[in-house]
Formats: structure tokens, C-alpha cells, sequence
């Protein structure tokens, strides 16, 4: 206690505290569902993941086979895409492609283009495992005015680790 004036000064911040966990949602989207975004990803960020199907979940592949979980287990390796975009449904998220997806994205686009710009429609077929299916829109922003790309690994880590038992 203060021996002046016999109050304990009050610890103050007049700012709201930053928000916990991710800031960037991933979507996948259902079966069905279509949706319209920018990129603002110059290129896919790719990873190699394993799936468990016991857990029905996946995790990271690890790039020393050794210290892999899903390498040692034997479990199947997938590559996944993510875009950072923009919509005007779901503002500023990470989009997730599936190897064949993202090459039908970039037989669109041509070899060595940036993406960050672009305008394209995305749908699923029917069902929730459905192909997805890109299509460019032909108008594309100034890269230079569009916010920043993102790193998608900080969240995929957090959904890894997400209930891991």
C-alpha cells in the first residue's frame, strides 16, 4: 500500500487486450457451397500431412521422419493448399485445397504467375469430400493495395494440437 495516501495504485490499460488463439479462420468448404474471393497469396503454402483415421484427424508430417508420429505409425501422407484470401462472407481467411484443386487453380492461372490479385469462384461438388472446382473471374486488384499475405502454419499448428490426446 501506498503510505502517502493510504490507496494501492490501480493497474490500468485502456486498450482492449489482444485477442487469444488465431486471428485467421481455415475454411473448407462443405459439399455444395461455393464461394467468391481474392487471393492475396502470391503462391500456395503447402504441406504434407498424415491422416489418422482411428482419431479422424490429421497432423503435420514432420521433416525428420524419425521424430514423426504419422512417419512411424504408417499413416497416409496428403499435400495440403492454403491461399490466403479475402471475401466479402467470410473477410480474411485461409482457403484449403486439395492437390488436385490447386493444379486445376494453377493450369488457370499459368506457369510462374503470382496469384495474389486475382478473382475466382470456388465450389465443391455435392458431397462433403466433393471435387473442388476453381474458376477465375477475369478482374484482378492491385497487388500493392490488397492487406498482407499470411503464414497459414501458425494455425494449422493450433488445429493439429487441438484436443491431441
Amino acid at each position: 500500500m501506498n503510505e502517502r495516501n493510504g490507496k494501492e495504485k490501480v493497474l490500468r490499460q485502456n486498450r482492449v487486450p489482444e485477442r487469444g488463439g488465431p486471428r485467421v479462420d481455415v475454411v473448407r468448404l462443405k459439399g455444395g457451397e461455393c464461394l467468391t474471393f481474392c487471393i492475396l497469396s502470391p503462391s500456395f503454402w503447402g504441406f504434407v500431412i498424415h491422416w489418422d483415421e482411428r482419431k479422424r484427424r490429421s497432423a503435420a508430417c514432420c521433416e525428420k521422419r524419425e521424430n514423426c508420429e504419422g512417419c512411424r505409425n504408417e499413416l497416409p501422407q496428403k499435400w495440403r493448399g492454403y491461399l490466403c484470401v479475402i471475401s466479402q462472407n467470410k473477410g480474411k481467411v485461409f482457403l484449403e485445397f486439395t492437390k488436385e484443386a490447386a493444379n486445376r487453380l494453377l493450369d488457370l492461372v499459368g506457369d510462374g504467375e503470382s496469384l495474389r490479385g486475382l478473382h475466382f469462384f470456388l465450389e465443391r461438388t455435392r458431397s462433403d469430400n466433393g471435387r473442388l472446382r476453381p474458376r477465375l473471374l477475369s478482374t484482378r486488384e492491385d497487388p500493392d493495395k490488397l492487406p498482407a499475405d499470411e503464414d497459414p502454419e501458425p494455425i494449422l499448428r493450433f488445429l493439429w494440437d487441438w484436443r491431441r490426446q
